[in-house]
């Protein structure tokens, strides 16, 4: 309604891009809303945030690099947006950079939830096992620490403490962490139960989903055909 009497107004469309993207998977909509409001509000550090979101969804992370890093710094207590630069740095590769992204959200909040679990993740790309279950074991938050432990012992082929978690979180938290199920599922080599996991996460609309291209975790799925038609079904480029 604002919008059809004011469509030039650029927090309503910094929100009906978050909607498009968070709830409808509109994810070219999504950009197209958001792009349209950082041009006319050019250094709004939450209308940067919310174009990132959606260049970060298409798997354009050097433009959602560029909007997302100004807009941590113009607001440098959000930690949630700090979060999710580390996790954009990991998608690009930026290994190192992700980290020290993660570190800074443990000097200002050590209990910050998914901070260490996020580390965990980048050491495991880094093939620091070890260091990367030390990381999960000072996560506060138990949905992550749970998540990251698993992951950990999966790098480290600890498979029979690994199940035992595994088959705790799918008991415990199966009906709302169907995505990160997927990703401990792909990145064990157990390509079939994860589809049947990112098929549960797609019908739960889980959020994960939003985050499918460039997630290592998932590479194990790559070249199976059900991946391809994943992506059609999310409508998501392939290339």
């Amino acid at each position: 309604r604002v919008l059809e009497s004011k469509p030039d107004f650029p927090a309503a469309l910094g929100l009906l891009s978050h909607v498009r993207r968070q709830y409808d998977w509109d994810w070219r909509g999504a950009l197209e809303a958001a792009e349209k409001a950082v041009d006319l509000n050019p250094g709004d550090p939450e209308l940067m945030s919310v174009a990132s979101l959606a260049l970060f969804s298409l798997g354009r992370f050097d433009a959602a690099e560029e909007l997302l890093r100004p807009s941590a710094m113009q607001d440098p207590l959000n930690l949630g947006r700090r979060l999710r630069l580390g996790l954009l740095q990991e998608f690009s590769g930026e290994y190192e950079q992700s980290l020290s992204s993660y570190r800074q959200i443990v000097g200002l909040n050590p209990d910050f939830p998914g901070a260490r679990a996020f580390r965990a993740r980048v050491k495991i790309l880094q093939d620091k096992p070890d260091s990367a279950l030390r990381e999960s074991d000072q996560e506060k938050d138990p949905f992550w620490r749970r998540y990251s432990k698993i992951l950990a012992l999966s790098a480290l082929d600890r498979s029979d403490e690994m199940q035992v978690l595994l088959e705790q979180m799918i008991s415990d938290e199966g009906r709302h962490a169907a995505f990160q199920i997927a990703e401990i599922l792909a990145f064990n080599g157990e390509t079939d139960s994860a589809f049947e996991w990112l098929q549960r996460a797609y019908e739960q609309k889980d959020g994960g989903m939003r985050e499918m291209i460039g997630n290592r975790f998932l590479n194990n799925l790559h070249g199976d055909k059900r991946w391809e038609q994943m992506f059609t079904l999310l409508g998501l480029p392939l290339d």
